[in-house]
């Protein structure tokens, strides 16, 4: 569905919006007296962008009289969640460098990994020592070089 592209705030039928980043959902909110069915919300949540998620307990949004809450993505859909973010890392190396990944642009790939594997952990509820590193790079990185050859090819 190119999930991976949609970036924003996205409205749902359940009465609310989620926030996306590069396609994985990070907030929900609603407004303060809409009646919430958090499971439809969450079933909706994951029929939109491919991922089994849960929501977090609702807090005080920043409009007046909204809620929101924070969207945990399973830890089962943390390798997907690293190639949505490998596309955003790739828009980044095509804006500073204008040009496709090559095998000697290892120093971006370290650094966005990095990068990338923390927000992952995060967004996932998962801790460092929870997940091995080394067992998701090599998919993450071509997942990278992919994007940035085909951000090179068709850039606007």
């Amino acid at each position: 569905m190119g999930s991976a592209f949609m970036h924003g705030w996205v409205s749902l039928q359940t009465e609310g919006e989620m926030q996306l980043d590069h396609g994985v959902p990070r907030r929900v909110r609603v407004a303060g007296d809409a009646l919430v069915d958090v499971e439809r919300m969450a079933d909706e949540i994951a029929d939109v962008t491919g991922l089994h998620v849960t929501l977090e307990r609702w807090e005080p949004g920043e409009a007046a009289g909204d809620l929101e809450a924070a969207v945990h993505v399973g830890f089962d859909d943390i390798a997907e969640v690293l190639k949505r973010l490998a596309h955003a890392s790739a828009e980044t190396y095509y804006d500073r460098y204008h040009r496709p990944m090559d095998a000697s642009d290892v120093d971006f790939d370290d650094e966005a990994y990095a990068q990338d594997f923390n927000v992952a952990l995060g967004v996932c509820g998962l801790h460092w020592g929870q997940i091995d590193p080394a067992a998701l790079r090599e998919s993450y990185r071509l997942a990278l070089h992919r994007a940035a050859d085909e951000i090179a090819r068709h850039p606007y």
